[in-house]
């Protein structure tokens, strides 16, 4: 189980190695058969499994308190299975907002500003930040924020830190000491363009 809205599991059988798959809440089971009638569910009678979303599937016997989720909690600690949390619930948000959050990335794509600022205003419970102007500079920065927002729950807060501190340093070491080769580099991607363009 999981806090996501919604989970959908799938797992070989420990017997036949058939692929089980379904969606918690919904009647979409393939692969097995649902067994109504039984004693219990720890009575050994039937293979236990412990499906938790977020982590690995185990098929060990069952240990009262033994769970997936109670051993990776103390593995990891309370603090970092919180911020987890904080991550799997944002995911949440964010899925329930997923058609809008494609609209808003192909509103800007076609180039439809007034479309792409109506999107951002419309994700208020996300907290983007508003679109300021209409100048080039502003809508980068929303969408820089937009993005950096879906890409929040996926990614580690210390990498991005030290990428975003490190980086201008690096480029900047790139452009006075190998200013030659930077700009081969950039050429060399731009002719890349070029040809896949050219491709497709």
């Amino acid at each position: 189980m999981s806090n996501r809205d919604v989970q959908p599991f799938q797992f070989a059988c420990p017997e036949c190695s058939e692929q089980i798959t379904f969606t918690f809440g919904l009647d979409n089971l393939e692969g097995a058969i649902e067994i109504n009638e039984f004693n219990g569910p720890f009575t050994g009678e039937n293979h236990f499994i412990d499906l938790y979303l977020d982590f690995p599937a185990s098929f060990d016997k069952y240990i009262k308190g033994e769970t997936a989720f109670m051993r990776v909690v103390s593995s990891m600690g309370k603090d970092s299975f919180y911020h987890l949390s904080l991550k799997l619930e944002l995911l949440n948000k964010l899925g329930e907002h997923h058609r809008t959050l494609k609209r808003l990335i192909s509103q800007y794509k076609q180039g439809n500003i007034k479309g792409f600022d109506k999107v951002i205003k419309s994700l208020t419970d996300l907290n983007f930040p508003p679109l300021k102007t209409h100048k080039k500079e502003d809508i980068i920065a929303a969408l820089y924020s937009a993005t950096s927002v879906i890409s929040s729950p996926l990614t580690i807060h210390e990498h991005n830190k030290e990428l975003s501190e490190r980086m201008p340093e690096l480029l900047l070491n790139l452009y006075t000491g190998h200013n030659n080769n930077l700009s081969e580099f950039f050429d060399s991607l731009c002719c890349l363009k070029y040809k896949l363009t050219y491709l497709y």
